[in-house]
């Protein structure tokens, strides 16, 4: 099978390039609250932001599917209206909700499952975690065993795929030998069904090149370049040019000065 190529999306304009580019799957991540919405947190990150963020891109008209993340506040704060929360989000656009699953939310999969709604789980490292270190999961027997039921739980009870997050390489081959929905990763080696990427983190618009990332290209770089020359250019005079304006007649101007 052709690997999976899947990249986090926010709006309308990266949506359309994404689809240029052959994108699979654009994931609405609440990290679009940290790389674009100017929160410290993803925890901090609002329902009413990922509709948000889920419309702009669902209004780009694109053929990738798009998979939107139930934020923090859903899981944590109102799991008893995550119904209503995954509603607004299928009505934003998305075709997916995606799901971290740590102990104890199985059973939020299967509320979701069973009220016919299409889930993507998300395992390993999963941010919305109070307390879980930003490091590599599963290193460890105990974790391993409890990371490797979660993948079983989470095809038993209908997730249509899953992102294995900061699993080491061989373990996450074994998670997508032994599962027949795709597992996507990020930060999990090769072995995965398919791979996703923060695309700020690629593009050069992260404060530094994460391990599980690679440098694709400097747009930041790029952007910083355009915009500098821009105001340089501004400032000195060279921009705007007669090329990038238009005249009227000299003597409607006269005109108008003899008026007054």
């Amino acid at each position: 099978m052709k690997p999976i190529t899947m990249l986090t999306c926010y709006d309308a304009l990266t949506a359309k390039i994404a689809e240029k580019a052959g994108i699979d799957y654009l994931l609405v991540g609440d990290s679009g609250g940290t790389n674009v919405l100017g929160y410290g947190d993803v925890c901090e990150v609002r329902l009413e932001d990922m509709c948000f963020m889920t419309k702009s891109v669902a209004r780009a008209k694109t053929k990738c599917k798009i998979v939107a993340d139930i934020p923090y506040e859903a899981v944590f704060e109102k799991p008893a209206e995550i119904l209503t929360a995954a509603k607004k989000l299928t009505d934003s656009g998305a075709d997916i909700l995606k799901l971290e699953i740590e102990e104890g939310r199985i059973e939020m999969l299967k509320t979701l499952t069973a009220a016919g709604f299409s889930v993507c789980t998300h395992i390993g490292y999963t941010p919305q975690t109070p307390n879980l270190k930003l490091s590599a999961q599963g290193k460890d027997l105990s974790r391993a065993q409890e990371l490797v039921k979660f993948a079983k739980q989470s095809q038993e009870f209908g997730a249509e795929m899953i992102v294995l997050e900061l699993i080491p390489a061989n373990l996450a081959k074994y998670i997508t030998e032994i599962l027949t929905i795709p597992t996507i990763g990020i930060g999990a080696g090769k072995f995965c069904s398919g791979q996703v990427q923060v695309w700020c983190d690629i593009a050069g618009f992260s404060p530094r090149i994460f391990k599980h990332a690679k440098l694709f290209a400097n747009a930041g770089e790029t952007l910083l370049n355009a915009f500098s020359s821009f105001a340089e250019e501004v400032r000195n005079g060279n921009f705007p040019t007669p090329a990038n304006a238009v005249s009227v007649d000299e003597a409607i101007v006269e005109e108008l000065k003899k008026q007054g």
